[in-house]
């Protein structure tokens, strides 16, 4: 199994009888701290004591001026190992309470267990009704100072399992309603987890060297508040402040700089409710702040941030400046023969506003048979319900307009998938994932 390097998580216990008061930048000007993750080696996760210590984590706010994130450069789910097992199948199996079945022969893919979803408190047996979740969110790292990482040290962090409550499986539903968003935006709705979710949580910020906003302590002690042990502040691990100009320069990958920032704007709409699109709100900060509500850009569920650059509905008045468009026109599908079928090919997908258009090509063609071909959601490899039907391949092409932006498709994952036939629409013939 695969572990990738981090560094050690510091064991924290917890739990005060009230939340000790914290110091924050306040100073008018953007304000920054900078801190230096300790050096890699597995620990244990934290173990509850009658009397124990927290650690003081950095306190600072976030301006909306750091660099975009995107979820494409944290890498993960990876093969560290090569035994074919990514970062989340290695998960579900460890912490399976049963014996893990898997979808193949192989046993790359695991299908069935008995997985305790802490969120919930909820018993789940089937593994794709589960997400492994990261329990400081990519998003929250990358603005909590994980933006100024380099590349290897990103992927680390989006694939450590040397601390047992980094990754953790969860429902998919409970995982969609956290998005990105830190415990003074969301909590698990079993209360009973709430000590164990906060003390990871703080043992996750301390180890990475990562940052809380004030809003973010507070809701942390409130949780600490349930764990019926006596808890103290180490006060050793506060820091002051220094300014910085208001753009914060790039720093060493294992350095971490947030600056101050005004706090967002309401919600205007319920997060949970019927879509919404960028044309629903009259201002930028008012689409913000419906789409940080709503899970931010980890989850994005009403499609505002077309682009994927971390910034949703840009034409609108407000919004931040963007020196350039990260947004893709096309993109090249690579699809793999399947059960020796020996067809492989390319399927080409096009942005047409609100419509893309897919054209796939596999050789050799199958003459005289029309063979069916969709868009499903999830991968390969775990391919979930069909989600756009494909005009069906006539001699190896196939040309269709789907009403989906390509945007859409590329943030969440989705793969091609064609059949050898109608009457034999169970054998596959060729796949390839779009993202």
């Amino acid at each position: 199994m695969s572990t990738a390097t981090a560094p050690p998580p510091t064991a924290v216990t917890t739990t005060a009888p009230a939340p000790s008061p914290v110091s924050t930048a306040t100073a008018p000007p953007p304000t920054a701290v900078t801190t230096t993750a300790p050096a890699p080696s597995p620990t244990p996760a934290p173990a509850v004591s009658s009397s124990a210590a927290v650690p003081q984590l950095i306190i600072a706010e976030v301006v909306a001026d750091l660099p975009a994130y995107d979820r494409d450069d944290w890498n993960h789910w990876i093969d560290t190992d090569g035994d074919c097992q990514n970062t989340r199948h290695e998960v579900l199996i460890t912490e399976s309470l049963a014996p893990v079945t898997f979808t193949n022969n192989q046993g790359c893919t695991a299908a069935n267990g008995e997985w305790l979803a802490p969120f919930t408190g909820t018993t789940v047996t089937v593994a794709r009704d589960l997400d492994v979740d990261h329990l400081v969110p990519l998003a929250n790292a990358h603005r909590s100072g994980g933006w100024a990482w380099d590349a290897d040290r990103k992927e680390a962090y989006a694939n450590n399992m040397a601390y047992a409550n980094h990754l953790i499986a969860v429902t998919a539903s409970a995982n969609r309603s956290k998005g990105a968003r830190g415990p003074e935006e969301w909590k698990p709705p079993d209360e009973g987890y709430w000590c164990d979710y906060a003390l990871s949580w703080m043992s996750v910020k301390h180890t990475w060297g990562l940052t809380v906003t004030s809003s973010e302590w507070a809701a942390l002690m409130e949780m600490i508040g349930t764990c019926g042990t006596e808890v103290l502040v180490d006060e050793a691990g506060k820091s002051s402040s220094a300014e910085v100009p208001a753009t914060p320069a790039p720093l060493p990958p294992t350095a971490v700089a947030v600056t101050t920032a005004a706090p967002a704007a309401e919600a205007r709409y319920d997060p949970n409710g019927p879509d919404r699109n960028c044309g629903d709100f009259d201002t930028w900060a008012e689409a913000n702040a419906f789409f940080l509500a709503a899970g931010g850009p980890d989850e994005d569920r009403h499609r505002l941030d077309s682009d994927r650059d971390g910034t949703p509905c840009t034409s609108l008045p407000g919004a931040p400046s963007t020196p350039t468009s990260s947004a893709v026109d096309s993109v090249i599908i690579t699809l793999t023969s399947q059960n020796e079928s020996g067809q492989d090919g390319t399927a080409t997908l096009t942005a047409h506003g609100n419509q893309t258009e897919v054209v796939v090509e596999v050789a050799p063609g199958a003459a005289g048979v029309e063979q069916p071909i969709h868009i499903h959601g999830g991968t390969c490899n775990e391919l979930g319900s069909v989600e756009f039907p494909l005009t069906n391949m006539t001699d190896g092409r196939s040309t269709t307009t789907v009403d989906a932006t390509l945007e859409s498709l590329l943030d969440h994952a989705h793969a091609i998938n064609g059949h050898k036939s109608g009457p034999e629409v169970t054998v596959y013939i060729a796949c390839g994932n779009i993202n």
